[in-house]
């Protein structure tokens, strides 16, 4: 840095000093979305799946919705206006496609809900909601594992 001019030298240590970016708040509504439509499926599967394992798609859906809601309310609180949503999927498919789909969003959403985990406001709920998706990866396997082939 000793050849460097000021200027520069000046554009580096803001860069250095600078505060960490907040995550953007401005791709809310899209997270909200996926938990929604998410918890539909959720809702489905609980209905449809066999007895042996009602009970886990039950608690498979009460969590994804307390997910729902958590990112209901944390739109809300960053003054965004969510429309109405369709909570139910629109096309039929089996039960154990289903669940993989289910599977693979929980995972994404794990993985998004992490990476805001920093967040200055609403950091720990989004650390409780990945944890909570992590309970549904489970869940989701379990189930999977439960049903016949």
């Amino acid at each position: 840095m000793e050849n460097m001019d000021s200027q520069t030298q000046s554009q580096i240590w803001q860069r250095v000093f600078a505060p960490m970016q907040q995550p953007s708040r401005e791709d809310l509504l899209p997270l909200l979305t996926q938990a929604v439509e998410t918890m539909g499926a959720g809702r489905l599967l609980a209905g449809v799946l066999p007895a042996s394992v009602r009970q886990l798609a039950n608690r498979l859906y009460e969590s994804l919705r307390e997910n729902a809601l958590c990112m209901r309310g944390i739109c809300r609180l960053s003054g965004r206006t969510e429309g109405k949503f369709c909570t139910m999927p629109r096309e039929k498919e089996p039960a154990k496609r289903l669940l993989e789909k289910c599977y693979h969003r929980c995972r994404r959403a794990m993985m998004e809900y992490t990476a805001r985990s920093a967040d200055p406001e609403f950091g720990a709920v989004y650390q409780k909601m990945a944890q909570r998706e992590a309970e549904h990866c489970c869940l989701i396997a379990q189930i999977l594992g439960n049903l016949e082939s």
